[in-house]
């Protein structure tokens, strides 16, 4: 096989020796052309008989070296064989994803639709690999993996798969991965999913709640963290009272942020706030059991919480935990000292937790 080495010790000796003239000129060009098409064709060649050995390594280095020598081809005017070119560079993007290294995969396949941007073959691929990455658990750190997926996306698009559908596949994992306890990507694939959807309030709220999650789960990981996690949290919030000023879940949030964060004047003003507007039943319980909470906290009078602790004398409501940060807030409560008000807290989450559990068993 000739190498792209050896090919060009050949193409600087014929430089020296030929003299210049047009035509000579066009002469070596054919002749650069013909010699690069056939060192090409070698290299093909082998990649396909690496292939065949289940090589895959070798198949990858072969296709590579065709790859280049079909550039400098087509560099050099031989225009036809850049369909060829490309091909090398889906061949190379479908051994990676084969070997699921979706990494190398996507920017193979990145760069084979920037060349051929309806190169079918690279179109498949790509829709392949972002649903491989949607649906397969990934080693990447959570911001790298979501970077990734998004290549994926942007590739996917040009295969006439809307948003929407992107969005309905972000926002079903980001729900699995909620429930298998990995918040960060569950957060950042809900970003995702109102990122594409416009006006999914429940995805960008649900980020909310991930993220909040996340800042929990690493409390002990340094208070730089932590604050980043929770500052993350309210931000998607305060994105969604910017659209709906009334949205429950994340007026919900915000009280949870303020009362676990120890700004319960914060936490008691957003408690009265969301009382007074239109809410389902079990989001009024919650209220009622944040409000009554932050408002003791916050070492207001009783006829200033009583109305909200009564409410959950007298409430009816199927809770579900998916409405509020249930962990979070036991945690917070834990670091209560045994004085009148952490006394009173601890009746008011009791009240609370007796119509959560006695509608779940």
């Amino acid at each position: 096989m000739i190498t792209p080495e050896a090919l060009a010790v050949w193409v600087a000796s014929r430089a020296k020796v030929q003299p210049f003239n047009k035509a000579n000129t066009i002469m070596s060009d054919r002749t650069i052309c013909e010699a690069l098409i056939k060192a090409a064709q070698n290299s093909l060649l082998s990649a396909e008989m690496s292939k065949l050995d289940s090589d895959p390594r070798a198949a990858l280095q072969s296709y590579s070296a065709a790859e280049q020598l079909l550039e400098k081809a087509v560099w050099q005017g031989c225009r036809e064989q850049f369909p060829l070119m490309v091909n090398c560079i889906v061949n190379q993007a479908q051994i990676h994803q084969e070997a699921d290294d979706l990494t190398e995969a996507v920017a193979a396949y990145e760069r084979a639709l920037t060349k051929q941007g309806t190169h079918p073959e690279a179109l498949k691929g790509a829709v392949g690999c972002y649903f491989k990455l949607l649906h397969t658990p990934s080693s990447l750190p959570a911001d790298e993996y979501l970077r990734l997926v998004a290549r994926a996306a942007s590739l996917v698009k040009a295969y006439g798969l809307g948003d929407r559908l992107m969005a309905s596949e972000a926002r079903s994992l980001s729900l699995t991965y909620f429930r298998e306890r990995r918040y960060e990507p569950a957060a950042l694939l809900a970003e995702m999913a109102a990122d594409l959807a416009a006006g999914d309030l429940a995805s960008r709220s649900n980020s909310g709640a991930f993220w909040s999650h996340s800042a929990w789960v690493h409390q002990e990981d340094g208070r730089e963290k932590w604050l980043s996690f929770r500052q993350k949290a309210k931000a998607a919030w305060l994105r969604c009272l910017d659209i709906d000023p009334d949205h429950a879940d994340s007026r919900l949030g915000i009280i949870e942020y303020e009362l676990t964060g120890r700004e319960f004047a914060a936490a008691s003003a957003q408690a009265r706030s969301c009382w007074h507007i239109q809410l389902e039943e079990k989001k009024r319980v919650v209220c009622a059991w944040l409000g009554a909470i932050s408002l003791i906290m916050n070492n207001e009078p009783e006829p200033e919480w009583k109305p909200f602790a009564d409410h959950l004398t007298s409430a009816d409501a199927d809770l579900d935990l998916s409405w509020w940060q249930l962990t979070e807030v036991e945690a917070f409560l834990q670091t209560l000292p045994d004085d009148d008000s952490g006394t009173l807290v601890r009746q008011i989450h009791d009240r609370f937790l007796k119509i959560y559990r006695g509608k779940r068993h």
